[in-house]
């Protein structure tokens, strides 16, 4: 019976093993789940948003194949919209398993060159097909072009990694090691019994070993009587008595001093056979019992080791959440920051690159691809009077080293700005503080502010990856509104401690007011030229726009603006002619000297840290953090 037992045992446990090594190959599900676009487009931009590639799990590898050139961008949905603005595209949807589309009428026929704009952050183009690979969160999209005015491609493949889960596998291979050692056990058990119930056995002397057959040999050479292994001789019988005669010859050997002749010296190996000969039956049943039962049990210890997907899921299901997901922390309900730091160190290098070769070439044009407002007005005057004078100084180009401070304005809508603090490769250099803004989702980001930063000035602010709320210009949250704070610290410039506004600008540690302050002016007017000549100050606000960012969870704010101070020299007297400075002034002046006068107006960047308006109504003074001092223009007084 249990020789039965053993092989039903057996013949369940391969059943079992070839169940689950089926379930791993013929049977096994498939290594990536794909899904196709069905409809056709018509429209020049197809939109494959972060709910559709979040379907699946794992990592997706959208697959595009059409004809002439393909581009594929991926950035956050806001972006991809907001750069779509009003042209005609068609959105990807999950439509029962399916990918359909959704088709929005915008107006705009065709869309210009998608590709290399600041708002992506990730791109692929190529002809006939193009693939990516990504892990798109779920605010992410992907926008797919052909030419701009041409139908986006529809030949559109999704693919995400199947976890292949094949729950069986990890049960039956355990059961099928069970029941081998179930049908090994039952099989040891049924031969013990046989054995047992056979009845008495002759027991048979082990075969002699190599040493003893030699000995054997030569002692029937030598005519000694041949003596059978001591291990052979029955306990409690007899010995033969020509054994005996044999032992005392022997003896006789033994005692006489004479040594017999040995063969080679016996090897380990050799020992270890014989050990394995001569052991006893019980042993070398335990031996058998142990070789069998190890792999089996080694079997067993490796199922340890299969992953879940092996296993069955004995846990609860989860509830799918639909729509949108539920925000987590204060972070989650924020705007998300303009750009990323990869997409910043991209923007900064291609401002690099474009700004040298135009300081090289003296290309304002060129320039203006990366530069807009005051710092292209700046550098669009430094090219006229480098063409006129060539020992004039180039303007102070974009720093070259590390990023020291990122802070990208939380914002899903335009103009939006980002400001970065970044040193250079020469540690002499103090650090300059960068403003970019883009004004569109169209446009690039254009470099509009670069200030010197001012010794002993830390600045701090929150993680790029959460970034910085805006403030209006008008915010009544701050000590001094951001679209006041040019005019306020022009008049301090001009009057001094005169000036209504000297307190919330004390002139400690402002070198901008120690350089062209009032003191610096009243010098100036002290000089014997100002008795044949008149000399104003006035300044006046340009047309950029300040840009005010949150500094701190205090409610301070870094607030970068920018106005004109301008000198006019006009003879007091008939005869008497005024001429321009040398170097710049000359060659911007539209004349050598002018009997009616001539004004200069220098431009003025400044970067202060404003403070949160106080509750008990107290005035906080304001702090330059750093400013650029440039003349942008020379003109006559017309009389």
């Amino acid at each position: 019976m249990r020789y039965l037992l053993s092989v039903i045992s057996l013949v369940l446990a391969v059943a079992c093993f070839a169940l689950a090594i089926g379930q791993r190959t013929i049977w096994a599900p498939p290594q990536t789940i794909t899904e196709q676009l069905q409809q056709a487009v018509d429209s020049p931009v197809v939109v494959l948003g972060g709910d559709v590639l979040a379907t699946h799990e794992g990592r997706q590898t959208i697959t595009i194949t059409g004809d002439g050139a393909i581009t594929a961008v991926v950035g956050r949905t806001s972006d991809v919209l907001g750069w779509i603005g009003e042209a005609d595209h068609a959105v990807v949807v999950d439509q029962d398993g399916e990918l359909g589309l959704d088709v929005t009428n915008g107006g705009e026929e065709s869309v210009p060159a998608i590709a290399g704009s600041d708002l992506w952050v990730q791109e692929a183009t190529g002809e006939g097909e193009v693939s990516l690979e990504l892990a798109a969160p779920l605010d992410y999209s992907v926008a797919i072009v052909s030419d701009g005015t041409a139908a986006a491609p529809s030949d559109i493949r999704v693919e995400w990694p199947n976890e292949r889960s094949m729950p069986f596998f990890g049960p039956l291979m355990t059961a099928g090691f069970v029941l081998a050692a179930l049908a090994l056990l039952l099989l040891l058990l049924a031969v013990r019994r046989h054995r047992r119930h056979r009845g008495p056995q002759r027991r048979l002397s082990p075969a002699p070993s190599r040493r003893e057959r030699r000995e054997i040999q030569r002692g029937a050479k030598r005519g000694l009587p041949v003596a059978p292994p001591q291990q052979a001789i029955e306990a409690g019988s007899a010995p033969d008595p020509d054994d005996a005669a044999s032992g005392e010859t022997a003896t006789d050997a033994s005692t006489t001093g004479e040594t017999p002749a040995t063969d080679a010296p016996e090897t380990p190996a050799d020992d270890a056979r014989r050990t394995e000969r001569r052991a006893t039956p019980r042993r070398r049943a335990t031996l058998r019992r142990v070789r069998l039962v190890v792999p089996i049990a080694m079997g067993a210890a490796l199922l340890t080791g299969c992953g879940p997907q092996y296993w069955p899921d004995l846990a609860q299901p989860s509830a799918t959440p639909s729509g949108s997901p539920e925000p987590t922390s204060l972070e989650d309900t924020l705007p998300p920051a303009a750009v990323t730091v990869r997409q910043f160190e991209r923007i900064l290098a291609d401002t690099r690159e474009v700004v040298a070769q135009a300081d090289s070439t003296l290309d304002a044009n060129l320039a203006a691809e990366r530069l807009g407002g005051p710092q292209l007005d700046a550098r669009t005057v430094n090219y006229t009077v480098r063409g006129q004078d060539g020992s004039i100084a180039a303007a102070t180009g974009i720093p070259d080293g590390d990023i020291q401070l990122l802070l990208p304005q939380q914002s899903e809508v335009w103009p939006r700005s980002v400001m970065a603090v970044v040193g250079w490769q020469d540690e002499t250099q103090a650090q300059s503080a960068l403003v970019f803004v883009q004004d569109s989702p169209r446009e690039d980001y254009r470099l509009v502010y670069q200030f010197r930063l001012e010794s002993g000035n830390q600045l701090t602010g929150a993680s790029a990856d959460v970034g910085a709320p805006g403030l209006p210009a008008n915010t009544p949250l701050l000590e001094v509104a951001p679209e006041s704070i040019a005019a306020a610290y022009g008049d301090v410039l001009i009057s001094g401690p005169n000036s209504s506004w000297a307190p919330r600008f004390p002139a400690e540690n402002d070198s901008l007011q120690e350089q062209v302050g009032y003191d610096d002016k009243q010098e100036t007017l002290a000089l014997e030229t100002s008795q044949t000549v008149d000399m104003t100050f006035a300044d006046a606000e340009d047309d950029q726009a300040p840009v005010t960012l949150v500094a701190d969870a205090d409610g301070g704010a870094y607030v970068a603006t920018s106005f004109v101070e301008s000198t006019t020299s006009i003879p007091r007297e008939e005869g008497v002619t005024v001429r321009p400075g040398v170097g710049a002034q000359t060659a911007l002046s539209p004349v050598e000297s002018s009997t009616t006068g001539l004004t200069a107006s220098y431009q003025i960047q400044a970067l202060f840290y404003v403070p949160p308006k106080s509750d008990d109504g107290s005035e906080q003074p304001l702090v330059l953090l750093g400013y650029a001092y440039a003349l942008i223009d020379v003109q006559e007084v017309q009389g």
